[in-house]
């Protein structure tokens, strides 16, 4: 089945998210330690860390976490994207603002 071809639009000047969802730019964790052996991926853990990018409309303020927190969430969370800006790439999780388990101050 041939794969659909969708032209990428100019690049984003804002990101705009709907609902109560949440955009987190990922943090990867080093897959190899200070001594230098390499972590198999099944070895490194499933919670992930990362930056709030941006917050949907519908998130509730008493939740507590806004634009720019250091927060972790499952590995399983959301759907990643990629955004250009026409210097760099910039990768995205969109994901429902109850998968982000806590926040790091």
């Amino acid at each position: 089945m041939p794969k659909a071809t969708i032209k990428k639009p100019a690049a984003p000047k804002k990101l705009s998210i709907f609902g109560p969802n949440v955009a987190v730019i990922p943090i990867e964790k080093e897959t190899v330690t200070p001594g230098g052996v390499v972590l198999p991926e099944d070895a490194v853990e499933l919670e992930r860390e990362g930056l709030v990018h941006t917050l949907g409309a519908d998130v509730p303020a008493s939740w507590g976490v806004k634009e720019g927190d250091y927060v972790l969430f499952s590995s399983y969370a959301g759907f990643e994207i990629e955004l250009n800006d026409g210097t760099r790439k910039v990768t995205l999780l969109i994901m429902d603002y109850k998968n982000i388990k806590g926040k790091v101050e």
